[in-house]
């Protein structure tokens, strides 16, 4: 039996010791997935790419688990030295601050904070509405570290550097959208990082650098996006982040190019899935409604096919009677005076033209905003708080309310955009999940059953269209406390 050392360290691990060629090759595939590279001829191909490299025999330290699985099962005797920087941690002291901070954890979410003390790397793959927020505040107090917040937008930068500095009072800082004020305790959008580190200026380079080498504590939110290099640069150049979390509410596939979620943070140690919250009775129960849907076949080019770009244009945005049915879905809504979240995509026309045929149906302008994301932060802010007040009872947009935003008080969501991504699907249906909390509660009551109503179309026009939608429902079902129905929307009024 050949003995070897694995060195963990805070962003890089490494082996210590010699390795045979076997050895090296089923490390190599541990730490390996198929990336999606350009061929011959401009076409698309797939070939393995491994986060380990055999000429230092160093990985990312968050594939440590499996690295060191991988030898055991090679019958190698590994010493495990960690000399990532230790923290000591007083865990009934973070639990009394909590409360100080009015703040009363769900059972849950204090096996989840434990779970982050236990490990100090690790993905929380939690649901949506199952209080991410309320875990960063207690990693953040039971570290009590230089900490990243990294989001991928500005809504998101906004919405948790407020929440958390009004709930523990600590002044939270923010570096984005033309922000730079760090604080202990500092929530970034990573683009905005990214450009910092890569400007020209030298000056701006080193203050941003500088920035990220006093950072001990690293977390992603919406880490899925992670796989993305801009996340992963930010998340690798946080070198001296001992302890990094990550969070999404959808589901990862370590087999894919998220093993990089997996390397940047850690393994899976907290998975609350949407039905469990459901049970439990801290997240809405949805009636999903899919009506089967096809276009009348009334002015469409000849040869249509598989050519993507014609089945999304004629089966997709411009279907009639695909939309005609939302905007029924929505304006039932309406008129029950049930607020609505609704997505069109990325296309700011059609997202316009559901917009128009909304008030064409009778919704009063006054009432319906469509957000596109090309409007200043100020706009969409306003349009946000404008729904969450319910100044207006209606709100659309493009892919800028797909995830992260909390609108609890929602009662109904449309997807317009309808799609063949799980991410887009799972994160969009969880804009409606959140239970509404009763006036000057802290937490919203798990004993009282409350409903929301989702409407997205079972679109059989084309062979594409009807693939796309069958997945979106084998999502749906995969939830044993979602509710499926092949119609419109409910028959009564909902109230």
């Amino acid at each position: 039996m050949t003995n070897v050392v694995l060195e963990i360290g805070n962003v890089m691990s490494r082996i210590v010791g010699g390795l045979h060629d076997e050895a090296i090759d089923e490390i190599k595939m541990s730490c390996s997935f198929l990336e999606e590279v350009a061929g011959a001829g401009g076409r698309k191909t797939k070939q393995w790419h491994s986060l380990y490299n055999s000429f230092n025999n160093e990985f990312p330290t968050g594939l440590h688990r499996r690295v060191c699985n991988t030898l055991k099962g090679l019958e190698y005797k590994v010493k495990i030295r960690d000399i990532r920087t230790k923290v000591d941690i007083d865990v009934d002291s973070i639990i009394k601050r909590m409360e100080e901070f009015g703040l009363a954890l769900r059972d849950y979410q204090i096996e989840g904070g434990l779970a982050g003390l236990e490990q100090s790397h690790g993905l929380y793959n939690w649901s949506t509405g199952a209080g991410k927020t309320v875990l960063f505040i207690f990693l953040l107090v039971a570290y009590d570290l230089p900490t990243l917040i990294l989001v991928n937008r500005k809504e998101l930068m906004e919405q948790i550097a407020s929440e958390i500095s009004s709930i523990t009072g600590r002044s939270v800082g923010m570096i984005g959208d033309g922000i730079f004020n760090p604080s202990k305790w500092t929530v970034a959008i990573v683009n905005s990082l990214n450009k910092g580190i890569n400007s020209p200026s030298i000056g701006t380079r080193a203050k941003f650098l500088h920035f990220l080498d006093k950072i001990r504590m690293f977390i992603g939110d919406e880490v899925h996006h992670l796989g993305a290099k801009s996340w992963k640069d930010i998340a690798r150049a946080c070198k001296n982040a001992s302890v990094r979390f990550g969070f999404s509410g959808t589901c990862f596939h370590p087999d894919s190019q998220d093993i990089y979620l997996v390397a940047y943070t850690g393994e899976i140690i907290s998975d609350i899935s949407p039905s469990f919250l459901i049970k439990d009775g801290w997240l809405a129960q949805p009636k999903i409604y899919m009506p089967h849907l096809k276009h009348s076949g009334i002015g469409l080019p000849r040869r249509i096919g598989s050519d993507w770009h014609a089945v999304r244009k004629h089966y997709m945005r411009e279907n009639e009677v695909v939309n005609e049915s939302g905007v029924r879905f929505i304006k039932k809504m309406y008129d029950s005076n049930v607020s609505c979240i609704y997505f069109t995509g990325e296309d700011v026309k059609f997202g316009e033209n559901i917009h128009k045929m909304l008030i064409d149906c009778g919704v009063h302008y006054k009432d319906i905003k469509f957000m596109t994301g090309k409007e200043t932060t100020e706009v969409r802010r306003t349009a946000l708080k404008d729904f969450k007040e319910r100044r207006i009872q209606i709100l659309g947009g493009t892919s800028i309310y797909d995830e992260g935003i909390d609108v609890p008080h929602t009662g109904a969501g449309a997807n317009f955009g309808q799609g063949f991504s799980e991410i887009k699907t799972v994160q969009r249906i969880g804009r409606v999940l959140r239970k509404t909390k009763s006036k000057n509660s802290i937490d919203v009551d798990p004993g009282e059953k409350q409903i929301k109503y989702y409407w997205d179309p079972y679109n059989t026009s084309n062979a594409i269209t009807e693939k796309h939608s069958e997945f979106r429902k084998q999502i749906y079902a995969k939830q044993s406390e979602f509710r499926l129905y092949e119609k419109e929307g409910p028959k009564r009024s909902p109230t």
